[in-house]
């Protein structure tokens, strides 16, 4: 009895580690930008573009991933034809580090990001290597 205890115990305590540590990475919209960081990945789009890529990247490496995909998305909006903007949402609907897999509507959202890509001119081999 004493050891199904101890196991029970383990287990809730493990339980509640993991939904502690996942609570830390859900923002909830008011994450403080200026603790954000700052990130220089260069990616061949408009200037005001890659401002805005820049944070994004910056969103999805702190595991802001719902900001990181709209602030991806905006970048796609601002120039269109920036290859990196769909890969940044695609990015953004893959949470490597949490314990559930992605949902059927989010691998499709990436694939359709990802399928935007083919559409365009990708214009540095570094770009076409990871679209």
């Amino acid at each position: 009895m004493k050891t199904f205890i101890s196991i029970i115990f383990f287990i809730t305590a493990m339980f509640a580690g993991f939904l502690q540590a996942d609570g830390d990475h859900q923002h909830l919209g008011h994450f403080d930008e200026k603790k954000l960081g700052k990130v220089n990945f260069p990616v061949s789009c408009t200037p005001i573009a890659q401002e805005q890529f820049n944070q994004a990247v910056a969103m999805l490496h702190s595991f802001w991933y719902d900001e990181a995909e709209k602030t991806f998305h905006q970048v796609t909006v601002i120039d269109p034809t920036c290859v990196m903007g769909y890969w940044g949402i695609a990015m953004s609907l893959y949470h490597q580090l949490w314990a559930t897999p992605p949902a059927a509507a989010e691998l499709q959202k990436a694939r359709e990001a990802l399928l935007q890509t083919r559409k365009l001119v990708i214009k540095t081999k570094r770009e076409k290597s990871l679209s």
